[in-house]
């Protein structure tokens, strides 16, 4: 692929294209300008620009909105014949300050993730996890990490395309965007997103479908078709390439494994897409795919899992806590999620692959006890050895804890056929978690 690789978001609630500037610091935002002298009011109709350089602004926002609406009716055609279908409107396009899109984007995780209470719940469980730092803000994190990287998205609950400043206005971005549009017309992703209660696992693997498709139809535009003749093995090794090539970079105070994540719905999300796009039924398999999405991203790793029906997940259910306790949060890793905490504690990619290789379906949730909080992580594999393989992963990357951190918080972890429990607790509140995970249902 030619140029810089970009980014993109889609599972956490945007479906936008960042831009491949992740190893550069982010773009500082621009100094606040001067207040504007209040428009003089009567008949004379609307007040003219304060200043020439004010006037000068309002006539190159004008061009760029008209430019993008010039790009938008250009783009919509090749989209219609590359993706199948057609558009019932055209979607509006609007360009926007990084600010403008951050302060979206904060109010957006807030609504997905059910509340105030549960963005920072989310925190802990992921730093519990260890794939974010112990205290660290994951809003925040994700928000410096956007600040520097966001080019442009399709946002389904406003259906707007939005371009911010600085980015070139190019016919491939646009074609990207607007098979996002497209495929909310047809198949209305807003309703998918309220589906995801909470799961990790079920928002990167829309992330992946829909992410995946944009990017097939774009690079299709790009390459003028060739991607088709490249086998999807190739494919393959160059998700593969992306991740460790991920994992070794820096992101400013984002950690790489939580970049990982984003970005696998670019390359996982490409590998699904064209596998899906090449079998029998063609652009009516993604239809297929869009109407009945993937339900856990071992299904898109998987994709020939995906299109013969095969090993749906396997639903595990928390109990109701005792009393005296409250689940904060609780969701559903994945395999892909599996493996990025795996990579998260040091584990080496081949490694952490074939470890969350076999996954069958999980739950993890941080739970308060009188005591403290707790995580309760459980499992299911497709067979006792694949349990057997995670169960040993688990141990080398959660150690059980001794000295003073034991009396504080303590680790434990227990492989029981094809399941593997893991519960990290305070002391006096273990008894209560481990009771607690042993009666997790199978569904």
């Amino acid at each position: 692929m030619n140029g810089p690789r970009r980014l993109a978001l889609a599972a956490f609630l945007l479906l936008a294209t960042p831009l491949a500037l992740a190893q550069d610091p982010p773009v500082p935002p621009a100094p606040p300008a001067p207040p504007t002298p209040p428009a003089p009011s009567g008949p004379q109709g609307p007040a003219a620009p304060a200043t020439k350089e004010d006037a000068a602004k309002e006539d190159d926002a004008k061009s760029d909105a008209e430019a993008l609406e010039a790009l938008v009716l250009k783009a919509m055609p090749l989209v219609e014949k590359l993706r199948g279908g057609k558009f019932a409107s055209t979607p509006p396009v609007q360009p926007v300050t990084r600010e403008q899109f951050i302060d979206r984007y904060n109010n957006d995780l807030a609504r997905v993730l059910g509340g105030e209470e549960r963005v920072a719940a989310t925190s802990r469980i992921l730093a519990r996890l260890g794939v974010i730092e112990a205290g660290a803000d994951l809003r925040a994190l994700l928000g410096s990490f956007l600040q520097g990287n966001i080019a442009a998205n399709y946002d389904p609950q406003t259906k707007k395309v939005s371009f911010l400043p600085g980015i070139p206005r190019t016919l491939q971005i646009m074609v990207h965007e607007l098979t996002h549009a497209l495929d909310d017309q047809l198949f209305d992703m807003s309703a998918q997103i309220k589906t995801w209660d909470g799961s990790f696992d079920r928002a990167l693997a829309y992330g992946a479908l829909a992410e995946g498709d944009a990017e097939s139809i774009e690079m299709r535009f790009f390459t003028g078709g060739a991607i088709v003749g490249q086998p999807l093995e190739q494919l393959r090794l160059q998700a593969d390439a992306m991740g460790d090539a991920v994992l070794r970079q820096q992101f400013g105070g984002t950690p790489p494994a939580l970049v990982l994540a984003f970005k696998s719905q670019y390359t996982e999300g490409l590998v699904f897409a064209e596998a899906v796009r090449r079998s029998e039924k063609k652009n009516g398999a993604m239809d297929a795919a869009f109407r009945a999405p993937p339900a856990s991203t071992e299904l898109v790793l998987h994709p020939e899992k995906f299109l013969a029906g095969q090993d749906p997940p396997v639903v595990l259910a928390l109990p109701a806590p005792p009393e005296g306790a409250k689940v904060l949060v609780s969701t559903t890793m994945g395999e892909l999620g599996t493996r990025i905490v795996l990579l998260a504690k040091g584990m080496a990619v081949k490694d952490a692959t074939a470890a969350a290789a076999g996954w069958g379906g999980d739950t993890a949730a941080l739970v308060s006890f009188p005591a403290g909080e707790a995580l309760l992580w459980t499992s299911t594999w497709d067979t006792e050895a694949d349990a057997k393989e995670f169960y040993e992963a688990v141990k080398k990357c959660f150690p059980v804890k001794t000295g003073e951190e034991s009396a504080k918080t303590t680790r434990v972890a227990v492989q029981r056929g094809p399941v593997v429990e893991f519960v990290e607790a305070p002391l006096d509140a273990l008894p209560e978690a481990v009771e607690m995970i042993r009666k997790v249902e199978r569904r």
